[in-house]
């Protein structure tokens, strides 16, 4: 189940996000990701405006996360984290579909991302789930100032990319007439 998140979930979902960093060791980037732990802090603006959402066991336990921020007026997914004993589950395609409706119900027509292009569970991945490269002309103003944050802060010694995924508009609903034409 996918729900919007509460402020108790706040310490939980930062100690999801470092465990889920755990496996960008495996690659050896690791240290591209700084060493400073997620702090709750991060997260509570998302969470009281309602762009933080998190799926949960039967149990109602955080095994993943999704945060939405704003960037040229469009939803940008700023981070995605699944628990690493989930993943293979599809517990980050229902996260992105969450956020592709939140963004639908904002009025926006895309959706964006930045994301290493090679690890296997980020670029691959978002390709497989209908998203597309944008091209560096083709950012905003604010997307290319946060790639150019991220370059800062050096995670570009592995490429890394922006993605967008274009919005459908929801189908209208076809009301079904009784009797003849």
């Amino acid at each position: 189940m996918v729900r919007r998140a509460r402020a108790d979930d706040l310490e939980t979902l930062c100690a999801l996000e470092a465990e889920a960093d755990g496996r960008f060791a495996l690659l050896g980037l690791a240290g591209l990701l700084g060493a400073s732990a997620p702090h709750a802090d991060s997260l509570r603006d998302a969470a009281e405006n309602g762009r933080l959402f998190v799926a949960t066991d039967t149990a109602d336990r955080a095994i993943g996360f999704i945060r939405i921020e704003r960037l040229d007026g469009q939803a940008h997914i700023e981070q995605v984290s699944v628990h690493p004993a989930q993943t293979g589950h599809r517990i980050g395609a229902q996260l992105m579909t969450m956020a592709q409706e939140w963004a639908r119900s904002q009025g926006g027509d895309r959706l964006t991302l930045t994301t290493f292009r090679d690890v296997p569970w980020n670029g691959p991945y978002y390709e497989r789930l209908g998203w597309v490269v944008l091209p560096v002309a083709h950012l905003g103003p604010d997307l290319a100032a946060a790639r150019a944050h991220e370059r800062r802060l050096g995670l570009d010694a592995s490429p890394r990319q922006a993605m967008v995924r274009y919005l459908e508009p929801e189908a209208p609903c076809i009301k079904q007439r009784s009797g003849g034409l």
